[in-house]
């Protein structure tokens, strides 16, 4: 399964429970690839990912063991963990701490050059379908209203905005 973009954003939901040799390319464009809606078959997977101008950010769930190899230029390669508010730049050598006990491996073979590669992992209760955006990211603006979403897929938070008058 090959992924193209170029001079545009491309967003996905993974729906293939293999990742046999996933390629991914983004020229002048950013790429986000969620992971966390269909379970990964047991074993090892691997993906190579590209990106020339432009950012890929890939979200796994926490479970799945992974290492990075490859180049990056003029870009940064970071793992961010939700539950723990780990975020690492880790370079282009880097291999998860579960790796070797992970029911799912994916080696994740990287090409960057200006431009930032991220692995975003989520927490996922077991049987759950899609993760949950963890509450705790949410108690800095707990006066707010954030925007809510039952199916994990947003990643971030919004507030409304005073109305000026």
């Amino acid at each position: 399964m090959t992924r193209l973009a170029i001079f545009q954003d491309i967003k996905l939901i993974n729906r293939f429970p293999r990742l046999d040799d996933a390629d991914v390319i983004s020229i002048f464009g950013d790429l986000k690839v969620d992971y966390t809606r269909t379970a990964l078959e047991p074993g090892d997977h691997q993906m190579h990912l590209t990106t020339f101008f432009g950012d890929v950010k890939l979200r796994f769930p926490e479970s799945v063991g992974f290492q990075i190899t490859g180049f990056s230029l003029f870009g940064d390669v970071e793992v961010e963990n939700l539950r723990t508010g780990d975020e690492e730049q880790t370079g282009t050598n880097y291999i998860t701490e579960n790796f070797a006990t992970a029911p799912v491996r994916i080696q994740v073979h990287i090409i960057t050059v200006f431009g930032d590669f991220e692995i975003v992992r989520v927490p996922i209760e077991p049987g759950a379908p899609a993760a949950v955006y963890q509450a705790a990211h949410l108690d800095q603006h707990a006066d707010e209203q954030p925007w809510s979403a039952t199916d994990g897929a947003y990643e971030g938070e919004t507030s409304r905005l005073p109305r000026r008058q």
